[in-house]
């Protein structure tokens, strides 16, 4: 989806690419123009979470670290809370920008998993129990899951680290923009 295409058909983006648990030095350094990156970004297969990766910076040296960025043409947003993708275009379009919007490899899963330290601080925050029937929907809710996705969400374990819920499918989409 492109809001106004006119506006970034010309413009060029610069990007380092990868994959999804790359150990080697991070130098795949390309200069694209949007359109090109715009095909890149929405041609992928349906899959377990791996293959490639584009990171919308440039490194200072062969590192990904935040603090080694030194150009940054892309602005790369992440949409899961449960917005369809008619509702995330709808709102580009309304702003007047362009931008690419491709699903994520979690696009319409059912499960979430929360950090269990914040999910049981929120519990005694609010003054509810772990045995509350509405509180994992409750939870999702106030973690930014939309009231169509949370509905009748439920609690289906938890761990040291997590907690563990069950929710609708949720549509996760990637948001590009130039």
């Amino acid at each position: 989806m492109s809001g106004h295409p006119s506006s970034a058909h010309g413009h060029i983006i610069n990007a380092t690419f990868g994959v999804f648990d790359q150990t080697t030095p991070w130098i795949d350094r390309r200069e694209l123009p949007w359109t090109e990156l715009a095909i890149q970004l929405t041609a992928h297969a349906i899959g377990r979470k791996e293959g490639s990766c584009i990171v919308p910076a440039l490194f200072k040296g062969t590192e990904r670290k935040k603090e080694d960025a030194e150009r940054i043409d892309l602005v790369m947003l992440d949409s899961d809370s449960g917005a369809t993708m008619d509702e995330i275009s709808t709102a580009l379009r309304g702003l007047g920008w362009a931008a690419v919007v491709s699903s994520t490899w979690s696009h319409l899963t059912f499960k979430a998993k929360m950090s269990r330290k914040v999910f049981d601080k929120w519990l005694s925050e609010t003054g509810r129990s772990d045995t509350d029937s509405s509180a994992a929907e409750a939870f999702l809710r106030h973690r930014g899951m939309l009231p169509k996705i949370a509905a009748g969400a439920t609690r289906t374990g938890t761990d040291e680290q997590f907690a563990y819920f069950q929710h609708g499918p949720c549509p996760k989409f990637r948001i590009a923009l130039p």
